[in-house]
């Protein structure tokens, strides 16, 4: 009797076994992909008398934006390159290759304040989608806005300068004309956005600064001269100024003067040193524009013009080394054109 009930027990045991394995685990549920917004492929909305439009990818937000606009900026760049590669071409003969150079930089540094996201979407944990609208008047308005208020600064500074000397004059309207010339880019834009826009009115503002540029730089002249052991100094000074492109003179008349004169001592010893001494001064008919002192050490030998010769190869490699500035007292612009 007992080993009956145990066999029976046993029996609903392995039944209960069999009846849970049959009933196996709870399906599991696949979530359906969710497809891409078509927007996410960067199809944009076209732009109206209102807005224009910019998408960006990135791994956050902030970033996403930020691409945005610098793409509104760009298709903005693309639609005025022809217009201003013409006008480059014409009237300076620019390489197709350094207007698009130009381009590029200077409308990556145009700013965007007045805007909206109106689609953003979560790629990914590290990818994010937006488009951006850019309201369109307040852009522009703002461009106008800064084009005026840099326009008046290169204005004032160049009534600044009307009474200085001739090498002030020089930097100053090198470094105006650079500003100006950045200027070119804002011009085009604002043209292309408002077609009522006095492009060319403001082109010849900046064309007449790169004039007052070119007018300083024809009217700089430098008249060198020195004593007798400074002939040597005089003509390697002579020789680097030519070299970047600055205008030596015999005539005095309205030249910029450097004149150097040598002190010479000599030690005494068993190893004698010739100490030469260059005193430079730079001036016009107005007063003193610069200066220095330098002192040049080389080993004694005769005649003592082998000793200037040697200085003087040694005064060249410190202007090329160490630049007009350190060595002779006025800082000189470089035109990368030339």
């Amino acid at each position: 009797m007992q080993s009956n009930l145990v066999f029976k027990y046993f029996s609903f045991l392995l039944l209960l076994v069999f009846l849970t394995g049959c009933g196996g685990s709870a399906p599991t549920v696949v979530k359906k992909k969710e497809p891409l917004p078509e927007w996410v492929n960067g199809i944009l909305p076209n732009d109206t008398a209102q807005e224009m439009y910019g998408f960006g990818v990135a791994k956050n937000r902030n970033l996403a934006i930020k691409t945005a606009l610098n793409d509104t900026i760009s298709r903005l760049g693309i639609s005025i390159e022809s217009q201003y590669e013409s006008y480059e071409k014409v009237q300076y003969h620019t390489s197709s290759q350094k207007i698009t150079n130009n381009i590029k930089a200077d409308i990556a540094k145009v700013k965007i304040n007045n805007y909206k996201v109106v689609k953003s979407y979560k790629i990914s944990y590290n990818a994010y989608a937006v488009i951006v609208a850019v309201d369109k008047m307040k852009f522009l308005d703002g461009l106008k806005e800064q084009l005026e208020v840099d326009k008046k600064s290169i204005s004032d500074e160049l009534k600044s300068i009307k009474n200085r000397n001739k090498i002030v004059q020089y930097n100053t309207k090198y470094t105006l004309a650079q500003k100006a010339n950045s200027l070119k880019s804002a011009v085009f834009m604002i043209a292309q956005l408002d077609r009522s826009f006095p492009k060319a009115k403001n082109l010849k503002f900046i064309e007449d600064v790169q004039k007052a540029y070119l007018q300083a730089k024809h009217s700089l002249k430098f008249y060198l001269h020195g004593d007798s052991r400074s002939k040597d100094f005089v003509v390697k000074l002579k020789n680097y100024l030519s070299s970047q492109n600055f205008n030596v003179t015999s005539q005095k008349n309205n030249a910029v003067f450097i004149k150097i004169t040598t002190d010479t001592t000599i030690t005494t010893g068993s190893v004698k040193i010739a100490i030469l001494k260059l005193n430079i001064k730079v001036y016009d008919k107005y007063g003193d524009i610069g200066g220095k002192s330098k002192i040049i050490k080389e080993r004694y030998k005769t005649p003592l013009s082998l000793v200037y010769k040697n200085a003087a190869i040694h005064f060249e490699q410190d202007i090329k080394e160490l630049g007009l500035e350190n060595v002779i007292g006025i800082h000189l612009q470089r035109d990368t054109n030339d």
